[in-house]
């Protein structure tokens, strides 16, 4: 039997393409995968690719999956696999069904496809550049991780252009990623660096243009607060009525007039309040100005009824009715009240201008005022407005108008006057005096002015407050003194030096002291004679100064000459031209001459005050004049002087003497105390209190049961 030769081929053909055997290629690759023969298995799937692509390029999928070889590409292997896939899905079921022996089913390619996903998902996080997002996004199909892939690129974009820091950056932004979740962030951040490109040469024009531009900013508050302090850097009412006039629109404009009116009306005299009124004809709060002015002339006085405070006039008028817990002093027409536990501010009209709740307020001073919340300390001003946060453990001042705030181990200096600080910080600081406050860091001292600035270096061991134009500084060890600017007036070799009295300054060394001029020259030379003054003012105190020898005191003049002969146990300083002395235990006073004027026979003596001197015996009190003559007996358990009036304690009660020693009160008090205000006295009996005025002579005002 003959066959057809054309048949027999296709036969041949038809057996070596459908045996078993055309598989054997694809068999063998999976074999050398197994194996890990990576390089045979690649080279075996390549060449199956056209007959077999599904099982191809799965199987190099696998290749490029595994990291142990240096096939490894992630990229290949999603290439691949999205081959496979492809072909994959045109297969009828029985093809399907012939390659589950290399386990390629539906499922397994789906859950291929995720461990690639991850794979590549997790090396763009690991890379993280928007390049691997990009690249990512654009070759990656996996569900789940786009979205997320999507926002961190967009977190990242953002933070690359926040660190470019420009507006353009960050427009750029805008404009690529539209729907990104972080827009808002963006547009904030945009606004921000629009503000400061803008604003970069901190001047007023371009704050100006700033809010020309951007007028729905969110910076637009602080381009209105910049233009303010660039306008009124001193707050000076010249520069806030510029300010009010030019922008009256402006946020801090009402600000500007409150503070213009504080200034200008401080004195509060009704002259004041009509000027005021004349030059401002546009105040826009006219109706303040009225009040104000009707009260201006009134004191009012906190006053108490079955334990609610109120306030009265000098004649004891109630204007304020009794309504709070506790009542403080006027100070620039407010007054700290408490009601309910909690501190605010009430005017004169009895209105509360200020309720912020504080635990303690304090008094006004130049439209500020210090405030405690939770045991921290702020600063508000007189509309309640927070110019410190109360966020300090420690306020103190104002000394001028700046205030020391701090902590126990650091402390700033706040400008009062511009409402801002200033940038030195310290650790240590003393008080102001005559202009000047000592400050140290890590034990270097040196001062700053009234300014808040760096006047004098930290460049002292010790500096002290400054006295008479000098303060007394240590070098090396060794005193000296410099003045106001900073300039060396008497050189660092002493062992001390005291502060100038009446022209003079004592300096010690060796166990003896001299005395120089104040511009450091030697006036009064080296004597062993040294002694320190009872009330420790170690110089001339009245023309003299004390001197010491063999343990007796006396007294020398301006140049160097013995007055008073080194004989008394025991000298205070001079007063109206007399000084105490001591002898046997007991005191009495002798005169510059070193004469007797007074015989020792007091057991306990003050100075003399004017006309009079406190002496005591047997802790009793009373008063005598410069001859001695006793004019208050002896008979007093204290006598205190309160500005020029005294007050005597005797038998538990109290009674208020003037200066000539007229008694001023018909009768006695439980105590008697000086108030804050001028003239006034406040006065205690049977659990009540009375206002009596010194001048007039009368109590304006008392509590019932008085």
């Amino acid at each position: 039997m003959a066959f057809n030769k054309t048949f027999v081929l296709f036969i041949g053909l038809s057996c070596l393409l459908f045996s078993p055997s055309a598989n054997a290629q694809i068999n063998k690759g999976f074999d050398a995968l197994n194996e890990y023969d990576f390089f045979k298995a690649r080279k075996l799937f390549l060449k199956s690719i056209r007959k077999n692509p599904v099982e191809a390029n799965y199987g190099l999928a696998r290749i490029h999956y595994d990291s142990l070889n240096h096939f490894h590409s992630i990229d290949s292997a999603n290439f691949r696999l999205h081959y496979a896939r492809e072909h994959f899905n045109v297969l009828d079921s029985v093809k399907k069904k012939r390659l589950l022996i290399f386990g390629i089913t539906d499922s397994s390619l789906t859950e291929f496809q995720h461990q690639i996903c991850n794979k590549a998902y997790q090396k763009a996080v690991s890379e993280n550049s928007l390049e691997g997002f990009d690249h990512f996004l654009k070759y990656y199909s996996c569900q789940g991780l786009q979205g997320e892939i999507t926002d961190i690129r967009n977190e990242s974009a953002l933070k690359k252009a926040v660190s470019i820091g420009t507006a353009a950056a960050l427009e750029q932004f805008i404009a690529q990623y539209p729907d990104a979740r972080q827009l808002p962030q963006a547009r904030k951040n945009l606004d921000a660096a629009l503000f400061k490109e803008e604003t970069a040469g901190q001047r007023i024009v371009d704050f100006e243009r700033f809010l020309l531009k951007y007028p729905n900013s969110l910076h637009a508050v602080e381009a209105e607060n910049a233009i303010y302090q660039l306008v009124t850097p001193q707050k000076n009412m010249e520069e806030l009525y510029a300010f009010v006039r030019r922008y009256p629109t402006n946020r801090n404009t009402s600000t500007a007039w409150d503070l213009l009116y504080t200034r200008f009306t401080s004195d509060q005299r009704k002259e004041s309040f009509t000027a005021f009124k004349e030059r401002y004809p546009e105040y826009p709060f006219q109706e303040r100005v009225g009040r104000d002015f009707a009260l201006s002339s009134i004191r009012l006085f906190p006053v108490v009824k079955e334990q609610k405070w109120g306030y009265a006039d000098s004649l004891g008028k109630i204007l304020i009715p009794f309504q709070f817990d506790e009542a403080g002093n006027f100070s620039e027409n407010l007054a700290p009240v408490r009601l309910n536990g909690q501190i605010n501010y009430i005017n004169k009209a009895g209105l509360k201008v200020i309720s912020e709740n504080f635990d303690e307020g304090y008094a006004f001073q130049n439209g500020l005022a210090i405030v405690e919340i939770d045991g921290l300390s702020g600063i508000i001003n007189t509309l309640g407005e927070w110019v410190v946060p109360p966020t300090w453990p420690l306020i103190e001042g104002p000394f001028y108008h700046l205030y020391k705030i701090g902590t126990d181990s650091s402390i700033r200096i706040f400008d009062g006057q511009n409402n801002a600080f200033l940038p030195a910080l310290f650790h240590e600081s003393g008080n102001f005096s005559e202009g000047f406050c000592a400050v140290g860091i890590d034990g270097h001292y040196g001062y700053i002015d009234s300014l808040g600035k760096q006047h004098i270096p930290l460049r002292f061991q010790e500096a002290q407050p400054f006295h008479k134009g000098l303060a007394r500084v240590m070098e090396h060890g060794l005193y000296g003194m410099v003045n106001t600017s900073g300039n060396v007036v008497v050189p660092f070799r002493y062992e001390g030096v005291a502060n100038s009295s009446e022209g003079y300054i004592k300096i010690y060394q060796n166990g003896k002291c001299a005395f120089l001029d104040l511009q450091g020259k030697l006036k009064i030379p080296f004597k062993s004679n040294c002694a320190v003054s009872e009330g420790g003012n170690d110089g001339f105190i009245e023309g003299l100064a004390r001197i010491q020898h063999n343990g007796k005191v006396g007294f020398i003049d301006k140049k160097g000459k013995v007055v008073i002969q080194a004989k008394f146990n025991q000298v205070m300083d001079f007063s109206e031209g007399l000084a105490a002395f001591r002898k046997g235990g007991l005191w009495g006073f002798i005169d510059k001459a070193g004469k007797i004027v007074i015989p020792a026979s007091y057991q306990s003596v003050m100075k003399y005050s004017g006309a009079y001197a406190r002496v005591g015996k047997q802790s009793r009190w009373g008063l005598i004049d410069k001859s001695g003559r006793i004019v208050i007996p002896l008979e007093n358990e204290e006598i205190q002087l309160a500005g020029t009036c005294f007050i005597l304690s005797k038998n538990g009660g109290k009674r208020l003497y003037d200066n000539n020693l007229n008694p001023l009160l018909a009768f006695e008090c439980d105590d008697i105390r000086k108030s804050a205000m001028p003239l006034i006295f406040e006065l205690y009996k049977n659990g009540r209190f009375a206002y009596f005025h010194t001048v007039l002579g009368t109590i304006f005002w008392q509590e019932e049961g008085f």
